[in-house]
């Protein structure tokens, strides 16, 4: 798409929007007939893997793993910056029986921006009630998986922990043994897609989701950031 402007009363200029996607690590660099000073970035870290409790017996509880942290649009200055390497962070990779999920990859602009990976999922041994005793992680800054729950008896599964207000449509995962008070959640979504299903479902690359969680056995990983730069240039 081409701009017609004019600059301080000087004859008229076009300009055109460009853009780069990284999906893997790389290096920007700055046009040299960029117009005007300042970049536009969105952006997502990489969704932690999801959790596993050991065991199928009623009280051990998991959690699927966290959506990377994200930005939209965010304007940079880059100005007295000739180029800036470009870091996408990877999924959490899967974790073992009976471990805690790992924790995604940062996603970075050189260093005028980064973004948090998300955390892994939890795991709970003997819980008693669903608000108590929850072992996860909150380093990374994602969004929060979406938990579901039962209270030991036919009871319906119900919303334990509420979607994120700023990223509708947590995807939550499959279940086993729900009626004995066995839980296993789903991943949270990330910016670009949704979170692994619970039973070990792995989030799509470059999606920035959460994996989801197992009861036993390894977990679902992570979805690996991704990274988009927007800019406009005279031509």
């Amino acid at each position: 798409m081409a701009i017609t402007i004019e600059i301080g009363g000087s004859s008229a200029q076009t300009v055109v929007k460009k853009s780069q996607k990284f999906i893997t690590s790389g290096n920007w660099t700055r046009p040299a007939n960029i117009a005007g000073d300042t970049v536009y970035v969105t952006a997502c870290a990489g969704g932690g893997s999801g959790g596993s409790s050991g065991s199928t017996d009623p009280g051990y509880w998991s959690y699927g793993g966290w959506g990377g942290g994200y930005v939209e649009r965010q304007p940079i200055n880059v100005l007295s910056v000739p180029s800036a390497t470009v870091t996408i962070g990877a999924g959490g990779i899967s974790a073992g029986n009976g471990n805690v999920g790992n924790a995604g990859g940062d996603t970075s602009f050189g260093s005028l921006l980064t973004v948090r990976g998300g955390s892994g999922g939890g795991r709970v041994k003997n819980a008693t009630a669903p608000s108590t005793d929850i072992q996860i992680a909150f380093a990374g800054s994602g969004i929060a998986p979406y938990m579901i729950y039962s209270d030991g008896t036919s009871n319906p599964i119900v919303s334990y922990m509420t979607q994120s207000s700023s990223v509708a449509g947590n995807k939550k995962g499959a279940n086993s043994n729900i009626s004995n008070g066995v839980f296993a959640g789903g991943g949270a979504e990330g910016r670009f897609g949704n979170g692994g299903d619970a039973s070990s479902g792995s989030a799509l690359a470059n999606s920035g989701a959460g994996g989801g969680a197992s009861h036993t056995g390894s977990t679902g990983s992570g979805g690996s950031g991704v990274l988009i730069i927007e800019w406009e240039e005279f031509v």
